[in-house]
């Protein structure tokens, strides 16, 4: 029933599409060229992939050997690191099944075929079939699994009549829970124009006709994730780039001591002198404190500042704190367009606002670069790397505030390489010790225990479910004063349930789409659930665990694995 439903595909997929050549044609290429090109590609659960190629090579009345057929098993990531793919069972055959004889080589990040009989020379048409196994060939996001492949490398040099690629994903999957497409063209193409696919239950036949010498075909597949068994390629490390590969015996021995012994042991020692913070005489944390910590030149911390100024920590929390406070300053609107879809408005200019921080100017005018609303759902929002710089801003203004002498994020991030590397050689002292106190290595200045100590009332006051807020003349008013605190500090909800009996008035920087009576508790909780849940989609970086991009966003030909060329010799 596979085999019928594969050449029903086949036939129906050849007369789909308009040719640039007749079937006639085609049939009569002249000169040497590949008649057919037949891919199968099984995704199996245990993540691994079977790959069948089937060529009719026609050399013509050329006198040649056989063929070549590379094979790519390096790829590089968005970081320019190299991941190695495991290659093997690989068997040549004729349609007869009868072995060809051919030699295996690796240069240059690929697996070199030579198929044929260095003694004897051959003419006309003939058929090889190529199986291979591939470890590592599929790529792993947060929401789904994919394979992202080169079925015909765009480096062949001869001209293909017809290509066909016959994908097979693990049958559980269903038809409407496959996504795919497909690019022909040369090396860097984005065409998807000329590739037919058609669909049936778990299977995908991608068909194309008429390659031009260097055009290639690559396929696309996306599937539910946890089917498949998460099997990464290899990271490609060069021994001769390590520390290992370059020092001396005696370099090696006295790392070692170093690096087990001594260094595990000098880190306490240093975060007793210099990673502690200074001891403060001043104001200690007070239960009741209605105001943002305060600098030594007056200016008030912002609640993205006062939120790291605790845990030395910017996250996503605080640039939710930063968003609101733009917005209740009228930088900004925040629209609930429905549930989980927000917008975010511009609504006033801001280019020569002097009393904005550099990285609230910096925020605003990433943000707002190429329009004046901006989609939280929308991929093209580049939140992510917005999120980046303007969090390197504001390290930088904690520093320059005097509150930390040091970046906490730098020296953190240090400290988690080091216990990496603890981790990959076996370093346990090394990995107790950069856990513990590398992580609390970070140290405050004495203004920044000041500001710390007053952030901390702040918190106190907002998550205490004592009434303390009768005599206020205005409850909204207070409320929306110190949310943004609030939702740096993560407890929105609890500052909310002081409020749960208060109906509000709509504030003009917030646009709700429900028709419900607007309260607090309900308005708190949108914020706290739906806006920050789409802001933190919409900052997360859409790479996969290994960092190589989607062939969803921003594919093309030869962007996948795979791949490699086809030619005689």
């Amino acid at each position: 029933m596979a085999k019928l439903f594969t050449i029903l595909l086949l036939v129906l997929s050849l007369f789909s599409r308009t040719p640039s050549a007749t079937a006639q044609e085609i049939s009569q290429l002249q000169g040497e060229h590949i008649q057919v090109f037949n891919v199968t590609i099984e995704i199996q659960k245990d993540g691994r992939v079977a790959v069948t190629e089937e060529i009719q090579y026609d050399f013509d009345s050329e006198e040649r050997h056989g063929i070549f057929r590379t094979i790519p098993t390096d790829k590089v990531n968005n970081d320019g690191k190299a991941y190695r793919m495991d290659v093997d069972n690989i068997t040549v055959v004729d349609e007869d099944g009868d072995t060809y004889p051919f030699e295996t080589s690796r240069e240059n990040g690929e697996i070199k075929l030579k198929i044929g009989d260095p003694d004897k020379t051959i003419t006309g048409r003939h058929t090889y079939i190529v199986r291979y196994t591939l470890a590592g060939a599929l790529t792993y996001f947060s929401n789904a699994d994919e394979l992202y492949w080169n079925a015909i490398g765009a480096d062949t040099n001869v001209p293909i009549a017809e290509a066909t690629v016959l994908v097979r994903v693990p049958q559980e999957i269903t038809e409407d829970q496959i996504q795919y497409t497909c690019y022909i063209g040369t090396e860097g193409s984005t065409s998807t124009e000329g590739c037919t696919v058609a669909v049936s239950g778990y299977q995908l036949m991608y068909s194309a006709r008429n390659l031009a010498p260097y055009e290639g075909m690559t396929v696309v597949v996306r599937f539910p994730m946890g089917v498949v068994a998460v099997l990464e390629p290899k990271e490609v490390v060069n021994f001769f780039d390590t520390f290992w590969g370059k020092v001396t015996l005696f370099g090696l021995i006295l790392g070692a001591v170093l690096w087990y012994i001594v260094y595990p042991l000098w880190l306490p020692i240093k975060w007793w002198i210099h990673g502690r913070d200074p001891d403060h005489q001043g104001v200690g944390v007070a239960r009741a404190w209605f105001d943002a910590p305060k600098l030594k030149n007056g200016r008030e911390l912002t609640p993205a500042e006062t939120g790291a100024v605790i845990d030395e920590k910017i996250q996503l929390q605080e640039f939710a704190a930063l968003v609101v406070q733009l917005a209740q300053k009228g930088y900004l609107k925040i629209v609930e367009k429905k549930k989980d879809d927000f917008e975010l408005h511009k609504t006033k200019e801001f280019a020569a606002d002097t009393s904005l921080l550099d990285y609230e100017k910096l925020f605003l005018t990433e943000l707002f670069s190429a329009t004046s609303r901006v989609r939280l759902k929308d991929k093209d929002t580049k939140l992510d790397t917005v999120v980046t710089s303007v969090e390197k801003s504001m390290y930088e203004q904690l520093i320059q505030d005097g509150l930390f002498p040091q970046n906490p994020d730098s020296i953190r991030k240090y400290y988690a390489i080091i216990t990496g590397l603890a981790t990959v050689t076996f370093n346990i002292l090394l990995i107790i010790s950069a856990g513990i106190f590398g992580r609390i290595m970070p140290r405050k200045t004495l203004e920044g225990v000041h500001a710390s100590n007053v952030a901390k009332s702040l918190k106190t006051f907002l998550t205490s479910q004592e009434r303390q807020l009768e005599f206020q003349a205005d409850r909204q008013m207070m409320f929306e004063k110190l949310l943004p605190f609030a939702i740096s500090f993560g407890v929105e909800t609890i500052w909310a349930k002081r409020f749960e009996d208060l109906k509000m008035k709509q504030p003009d920087w917030y646009q709700s789409q429900h028709a419900r009576v607007f309260t607090a508790q309900s308005f708190s909780n949108s914020l706290h659930s739906s806006f920050a849940s789409s802001l933190r989609t919409a900052a997360t970086p859409t790479t996969s665990t290994s960092g190589h991009s989607s062939g969803f966003s921003g594919g093309s030909v030869g962007g996948g694995g795979g791949g490699g060329s086809v030619g005689s010799w």
